[in-house]
């Protein structure tokens, strides 16, 4: 079984990730969970989070009683993703 490689994953591949997934992926995601019928109290996962663009989002949605929790195997889009949270 061959594993997923995250050695080729760089600073500038997350960023590029950030602003190329923020049009076409953001607006399919947006369209997923207008479908799911989330709102405020929910708890979200959201598994291949990347860089939390939807994440984000879904936390405004569910507010400060609900949770969303994001998920991803590659550790620099996570660290783009926690910058959001934290407001850096």
């Amino acid at each position: 079984m061959s594993g997923l490689s995250l050695v080729f994953d760089t600073p500038q591949l997350a960023q590029d990730y950030e602003v190329r997934s923020a049009d076409r992926q953001f607006r399919h995601g947006k369209r997923l969970i207008v479908g799911l019928g989330v709102r405020p109290g929910d708890h979200v996962l959201d598994v291949g989070s990347g860089t939390g663009l939807l994440a984000e989002h879904v936390a405004g949605l569910v507010g400060p009683t609900g949770k969303v929790l994001g998920i991803d195997p590659l550790p620099l889009r996570v660290e783009i993703a926690q910058q959001k949270l934290t407001g850096r």
